[in-house]
């Protein structure tokens, strides 16, 4: 086995790509396989086969699903291709005869060829009009450089009509010998695909030279006299010539850059030996630009992703300080009308608002008591209104501080409000330490895990256990004491409810 052997094919769908051709075209089930990297595909397939891993049974696993209906099953969506096109051709085969013939291939490997090809094409679907332009540029001109330079000659199938004509192609290639396959030689393009005419003989042969011309500079080893490069190594090269590496991914801007100055390098040496070969400098050369320009598309592609993101999270920090911006306003604004007014002895109706003789410790904890009641009955009020917010609250926060970070006005306001609450709690019970008033904070966070009856039994009960200090301080005749009803009942009407 060589060495481009035991590099696995590349059969990873691309993300919201088409359905693969081979989907529905290999009939026999298979185990299912990502085959995301060469450890994840041998891993799979080990446990799918517990007595040895096999290489073979990864990548059929990943290119064989089983498909009874042949291509009828492919969806009619998206980009029109050669997918689409298959699944179209073979829907209206199927209504035009009920014994439609499934489609079989000659080889395992054509099956793994055509997944690759396949998967190359569903990129080019996603890639700019520049990238496509560049990959059928380049496949138009290695086209007629293999007809000059090897005498091999191609069929076009193209790739403008959907696919029907890919569908006629192999089924023609059925009628005549049996069975489909897809040649080593095959030229891909985003436009469609150049099949060989010559027979296998006659195109192994024209691959041989075309490999001993190139393969050095990609690092791979040229074939020796007599031999014939394997079909399977061949793919390496064709691959690597479109800015690929050996597993068939997208190289990036920096590895392809590598690639083109190493192959400028060897080739530069190259022209400075006595047998150097024209068609060879030409054929190098053509990799070169191709590779060049890719480089060129595939870095701007990258610069572009790069800035866009750029603007994103600029645009994401710009609504964050706004955010800050208006949360400390209105935390001001919030400070301002929650705290208590100057105490007076008599209310605008010339009724006392203190009980006679009471301390200035007693009324700071009347005070802060009403303040409590305030701010329970101000959370109360937007859990009435806001019922949904309980879970928000619940799944998203752990503590106060997170929940300044939101741009929701309601969860913002619980949030002041709880913090209030724990604030005036602490004042009232004569504690001064910081972590007082965190503690408070959570276990008024935590009622939220428990639904919006355990957060109302919670309120009522940190405003019952803060009436005492306002009866103490404040006369029946005041609105707040409990002759009056209480501190919640008088309120109400403030809630706006």
């Amino acid at each position: 086995m060589s060495d481009f052997d035991s590099q696995p094919a590349d059969v990873t769908m691309p993300q919201q790509a088409p359905p693969s051709f081979l989907a529905q075209a290999v009939s026999q089930p298979a185990p299912q396989l990502s085959a995301s990297s060469p450890e994840e595909q041998q891993a799979q397939a080990d446990s799918v086969n517990p007595g040895g891993g096999s290489r073979l049974l990864a990548i059929l696993g990943a290119v064989a699903r089983v498909g009874t209906t042949a291509l009828s099953g492919l969806p009619n969506s998206g980009r029109p291709g050669f997918v689409q096109g298959l699944g179209s051709g073979a829907r209206a085969a199927q209504a035009d005869n009920a014994n439609q013939q499934e489609l079989k291939f000659r080889s395992f490997q054509d099956q793994v060829r055509l997944a690759q090809l396949h998967n190359e094409d569903v990129r080019m679907q996603w890639a700019s009009e520049d990238h496509q332009n560049a990959v059928q540029a380049n496949s138009d001109a290695q086209a007629e450089r293999m007809k000059s330079t090897t005498g091999m000659t191609y069929t076009f199938v193209p790739n403008s009509d959907g696919g029907k004509e890919a569908l006629d192609h192999m089924g023609v290639q059925m009628a005549q010998n049996g069975a489909v396959s897809v040649p080593a030689g095959t030229i891909a393009g985003p436009k469609g695909w150049y099949i060989p005419n010559q027979g296998s003989e006659e195109q192994a042969q024209a691959n041989t030279k075309d490999w001993n011309a190139r393969a050095t500079y990609y690092g791979f080893n040229p074939v020796p006299k007599g031999q014939v490069v394997q079909g399977a190594a061949y793919d390496q090269l064709r691959q690597a010539s479109n800015g690929l590496d050996n597993q068939g991914h997208p190289m990036h801007a920096n590895d392809l850059q590598g690639r083109v100055d190493n192959m400028t390098e060897q080739l530069a040496k190259y022209k400075g030996s006595a047998n150097a070969d024209s068609n060879t400098i030409a054929a190098v050369q053509n990799d070169i630009d191709h590779l060049t320009n890719l480089q060129k598309i595939t870095a701007k592609r990258d610069a572009d992703a790069v800035k866009q993101q750029t603007a994103q999270q600029l645009d994401t920090l710009n609504k964050s300080e706004a955010i800050k911006a208006k949360y400390a306003e209105q935390k001001q604004d919030n400070a301002a009308a929650d705290k208590p007014q100057k105490p007076q002895n008599v209310d605008a109706n010339g009724n006392p608002v203190w009980v006679p003789g009471v301390s200035a410790d007693e009324k700071k904890k009347a005070e802060l008591s009403e303040n409590v009641v305030f701010n329970a009955n101000n959370i109360a009020s937007i859990l009435q209104r806001r019922p949904d917010i309980v879970g928000k609250v619940s799944g998203r926060f752990t503590t106060l501080d997170q929940m300044a970070g939101t741009n929701d006005q309601d969860i913002t306001s619980l949030q002041q409000d709880m913090h209030n609450i724990a604030i005036a709690n602490v004042g009232i019970h004569g504690m001064r330490a910081n972590d007082a008033v965190h503690d408070v904070e959570k276990n008024i966070l935590n009622n939220f895990k428990n639904g919006p009856l355990a957060i109302g039994g919670a309120l009522k009960s940190t405003a019952n256990s803060v009436q005492t200090f306002i009866d103490n301080a404040r006369p029946e005749t005041y609105k707040t004491h409990t002759k009056k009803g209480g501190a919640i009942r008088s309120m109400i009407p403030q809630q706006g409810q």
